[in-house]
């Protein structure tokens, strides 16, 4: 069961959006998929977590590492 414990009482909170990130994504690829699929269309719907975001640019390190490199495009 989810609750919610604040690590500081009434302190203050994260409010950027990376928390719906993921299921955002998510949703987006499914809903490319979707029309793909059912038109009968060319296409491949991918989808990549991102990972340390904020501090580390894990986009940068997937690139240098070539997970993109077969993308004609990608949405970020």
């Amino acid at each position: 069961m989810s609750y919610k414990s604040p690590l500081v009482e009434e302190g203050s909170g994260h409010g950027c959006g990376h928390n719906i990130f993921g299921a955002a994504s998510l949703g987006a690829a499914v809903a490319l998929k979707n029309p793909i699929e059912q038109k009968k269309l060319q296409g491949t719907s991918k989808f990549f977590g991102a990972p340390a975001e904020e501090i580390y640019f894990g986009k940068l390190w997937m690139a240098r590492a070539g997970l993109f490199d077969d993308l004609d495009v990608c949405l970020d």
